[in-house]
C-alpha cells in the first residue's frame, strides 16, 4: 500500500497548479478568498432534498443530519439544514411529487442534465431552480474560481443558453477515472499457462482454457465468464461490444453520434457473443443474473472472468478469495486488435450533471449559495471528504491527510466506506469535489487493484457528456427511446439466444429505423453540437 501511495502521490504532484504547496494539500486548486463565516448572524434553516445512499450510509443512519461533519459546519456557518429524504427506491417518485405540491426544498440535489424533462434549462424556465451565474459572481468565490480554472467544467456546467444551475458533484484531477472492469483469476490462468487478455481472440482462448479446466479445487463446474444481465450497466457481455467500436446505447465518436444496436458492428458483437454462449463460455444464467447471484459466483470461486467495480467489486472479491489479492488480475477493455483504441462508455466524466440546485422557492438564496459554496473552499472539502480530524483522519508531517485505524478497520465491523459514512459523504456522493487521494485510499487496498485501474484508465471514454435538450426534444427523444431500446432488449436477447437469426439483423436495423431511431440520434447529435459550441 506504502509503494502504491507514493506512486499515485507522484502522479498528483504532477498534476498540482504552478506553486501549489504540497504541505497545504493543494490536490485541487482551491480559491483564495474565504467564505465569511458564520454565513448568516442569525441561526438560519434550510430544507434540502436529497436521495438517501442505501449502500455506504443508510447502514447506520436514516437522516444525513446524525454525520459528524453536519455538526461542525453547523457551528462554523450557523446554517441547519433540514434534509429531506426519500424513502431508498422513491427518489424520482418523491421528487415529482415535490414538483406538483405547493413547496420546494430550498436545495435540491438532482440530475438536472437527464433526469429532469427537457434538462436544466427547462428547469430554470420552468422557475423551479435559480439561474446562479449572478449569484455565483457575488456570493460564491469557490465555484467562482472553478470555472476560472477548469474549461472542462466551464463547459460542462453551463446549459446552451449559458446558464449555471447547480453546484456541482465533481472529480478533479483523478487518478481513477474508471472504476469498473474486466476482472480475472490470476491463479486459474497461471494453471492454464494463459496471459491476461487483450483482444477478443485472446478472451475467447483464455475462456476456453477456462472450460477445458472443468471444475475448481473443490470439484464444481467452472463458468468461464460470469455476467449480470444484459440491461445492468456492468453487464460482462455486454461490454465487449466496445472492442467493436459500437455499445449497448447511444455513443459519439470523432463528433458523430450513433445509436450501438443501429451500427453493423452490432451485428459483429452479437456473431461473436453467440459463438461464446453456444460453446458454453458465458454462463447460462446471464440472461437473469442479478447483483448478489453474481457475486456469488466469484466468491464462492465459480467465476473465472467478469466485470466489476474496483473497490466494491474488487476489494471484496479479493477479501473472500484469499485477502493478499494475487487470485485476481484486471485486464484492459476489449479491442479486435493488439494496439487498436480501447473505447468504452464506463468512463467517469468531470461531471455528469448531478448537483444541488437552488429553487425558487428558496427565500434566502444568497445564504444557501454561501453554504453550498462554502463546501467546495479548502476547510469546507476536507469536512465533507475525510470528516472529523483526529477522529476519520489525521494529517502527517508532510500535510498529508491519512484515514484512522477506526475507519480502516472498525470495531463494529463495518467497511471503510460505511465507517467514513459515519462522518462525512467522501465514500458517497454529493455536491462537492471528490477528493483524488481519498479515492484512491478506498479503491487501492492491494497491488492488484492499483494495476487493473491502470489498465482501465487507458481506455477512450465514448459515451456522451452531459447534454441539453430542449423542451420538444426532450418529449419526442424520451418517447422514442422508450421504444427502441424495449425493443433492442427483446431482440438482443433473441439473437444471442438463438430463438432469432442472426440473418434477420437487418430487419431488425429497418424496424428501428421506423421506430424513429434516425430522429433519435439527430435530436442528440444537435445536443452534442450546441454543447461543443458552449467552448
Amino acid at each position: 500500500m506504502k509503494r502504491i501511495l507514493t506512486a499515485v502521490l507522484c502522479l498528483m504532484m504532477a498534476l498540482l497548479p504552478a506553486g501549489a504547496a504540497f504541505a497545504e494539500y493543494d490536490m485541487i486548486d482551491f480559491a483564495t478568498e474565504e467564505i465569511a463565516l458564520p454565513i448568516s448572524t442569525e441561526p438560519v434553516t434550510l430544507t434540502y432534498f436529497k436521495g438517501m445512499d442505501a449502500t455506504k450510509i443508510a447502514p447506520t443512519t436514516d437522516n444525513y443530519d446524525t454525520l459528524k461533519c453536519f455538526k461542525v459546519i453547523e457551528e462554523k456557518s450557523n446554517v441547519h439544514i433540514e434534509w429531506i429524504i426519500p424513502p431508498i427506491g422513491q427518489n424520482t417518485e418523491k421528487f415529482n411529487l415535490m414538483l406538483t405540491g405547493d413547496q420546494l426544498a430550498d436545495i435540491i440535489e438532482w440530475n438536472w442534465a437527464s433526469s429532469y424533462s427537457g434538462g436544466a434549462q427547462a428547469a430554470i424556465d420552468d422557475e423551479v431552480i435559480l439561474r446562479l451565474n449572478d449569484i455565483w459572481d457575488e456570493f460564491c468565490p469557490n465555484m467562482t474560481h472553478l470555472l476560472a480554472v477548469d474549461q472542462v467544467m466551464n463547459l460542462s456546467m453551463r446549459t446552451d443558453s449559458g446558464d449555471l444551475y447547480c453546484f456541482p458533484y465533481a472529480r478533479i484531477n483523478q487518478e481513477v477515472k474508471s472504476v469498473y472492469g474486466y476482472q480475472l483469476r490470476a491463479d486459474w490462468l497461471e494453471k492454464c499457462g494463459k496471459e491476461v487478455p487483450v483482444t477478443v481472440s485472446d478472451w475467447y482462448d483464455v475462456l476456453t482454457a477456462f472450460k477445458e479446466m472443468g471444475v475448481n479445487d473443490d470439484g464444481d463446474a467452472i463458468v468461464p465468464l460470469a455476467s449480470r444481465e444484459m440491461t445492468n450497466y456492468i453487464s460482462a457481455v455486454r461490454f465487449f461490444a466496445n472492442a467493436y467500436g459500437t455499445d449497448y446505447s447511444f455513443i459519439v465518436k470523432d463528433g458523430t453520434v450513433m445509436y450501438g444496436p443501429y451500427m453493423d458492428e452490432y451485428k459483429e458483437w452479437l456473431t461473436e457473443m453467440k459463438k461464446w454462449y453456444d460453446e458454453g463460455l458465458i454462463d447460462v444464467e446471464f440472461v437473469t443474473c442479478d447483483e448478489a447471484t453474481h457475486d456469488a459466483k466469484v466468491t464462492s470461486s465459480h467465476a473465472a472472468a467478469w466485470l466489476s467495480g474496483l473497490g466494491s467489486g474488487m476489494g471484496n472479491y479479493i477479501t473472500a478469495l484469499g485477502k493478499d489479492g494475487t487470485k485476481l488480475v484486471g485486464a484492459t477493455y476489449p479491442v479486435l486488435n493488439e494496439g487498436d483504441v480501447a473505447y468504452t462508455s464506463l468512463m467517469d466524466q468531470i461531471f455528469n450533471g448531478t448537483g444541488a440546485a437552488i429553487t425558487t422557492s428558496c427565500k434566502t438564496p444568497e445564504i444557501a449559495a454561501q453554504y453550498c459554496d462554502y463546501w467546495y473552499s479548502r476547510e469546507g472539502h476536507m469536512l465533507i471528504n475525510f470528516g472529523i480530524e483526529g477522529e476519520s483522519y489525521t494529517i502527517d508531517e508532510e500535510g498529508i491527510p491519512h484515514l484512522t485505524d477506526y475507519i480502516k478497520n472498525n470495531p463494529d465491523g463495518y467497511s471503510l466506506d460505511v465507517s467514513l459514512g459515519l462522518f462525512c459523504f467522501g465514500s458517497s456522493s454529493g455536491a462537492f469535489f471528490q477528493d483524488p487521494l481519498l479515492r484512491t485510499y478506498r479503491m487501492y487496498n492491494y497491488n492488484s487493484q492499483a494495476d487493473a485501474s491502470g489498465k482501465w484508465n487507458k481506455g477512450t471514454m465514448f459515451g456522451l457528456p452531459p447534454v441539453s435538450y430542449t423542451s420538444e426534444e426532450a418529449s419526442v427523444r424520451t418517447a422514442i427511446e422508450s421504444e427502441i431500446n424495449t425493443y433492442r432488449d427483446e431482440m438482443t436477447m433473441k439473437f444471442l439466444l438463438g430463438t432469432v437469426s442472426l440473418d434477420d439483423f437487418a430487419s431488425f436495423q429497418s424496424q428501428l429505423s421506423n421506430m424513429g431511431v434516425e430522429d433519435a440520434i439527430a435530436i442528440r447529435q444537435a445536443a452534442y453540437d450546441r454543447y461543443m459550441a458552449r467552448g
